[in-house]
């Protein structure tokens, strides 16, 4: 686990700084294929789903769907928090993320985002402002920029 000490100048500004830690445990067996575990060895219901061997899908999510659903949220929240500064009316606002999965040109393989938002109580110009602002702050934009193509499109 990285040290989040390093990233404590980051957050003096703020009360807190949130950490979360899963570990993914990727032993076979019939009920739990593959699972993670949460901090202090509690066990989340998240089956992870790969294809089997004959290219039948499995029931429950695979690790693209998790990060589409980590990165929707995470910048709903961020959404949220840049709307609150300008007052601006986000309540019936809808994030949608779709992650691509494919080879690179290099022979590698790496993630593509589209982040659909729906902010319904703005103008469009407004909506668009207020998503590229929060694309600034949110912590999976941050993570990801330079890295993977992210898409952002106000619906």
């Amino acid at each position: 686990m990285p040290d989040a000490s390093r990233f404590a100048s980051q957050f003096d500004e703020h009360e807190e700084h949130h950490e979360r830690h899963l570990h993914h445990h990727g032993k076979r067996d019939r009920r739990w294929p593959q699972r993670s575990i949460g901090a202090r060895g509690r066990q989340h219901l998240v089956r992870h789903a790969h294809p089997d061997r004959d290219g039948r899908a499995r029931r429950g999510p695979n690790p693209e769907q998790l990060f589409a659903l980590g990165y929707a949220a995470c910048f709903h929240s961020a959404l949220k928090l840049i709307a609150g500064l300008d007052q601006s009316d986000v309540s019936d606002s809808e994030v949608s993320a779709t992650v691509g999965f494919g080879q690179t040109p290099d022979g590698g393989f790496g993630l593509e985002v589209a982040l659909d938002v729906s902010i319904p109580n703005l103008p469009p110009d407004q909506a668009q402002a207020l998503v590229e602002r929060a694309h600034e702050v949110c912590p999976y934009s941050n993570a990801t920029r330079n890295n993977i193509e992210v898409a952002l499109s106000v619906i």
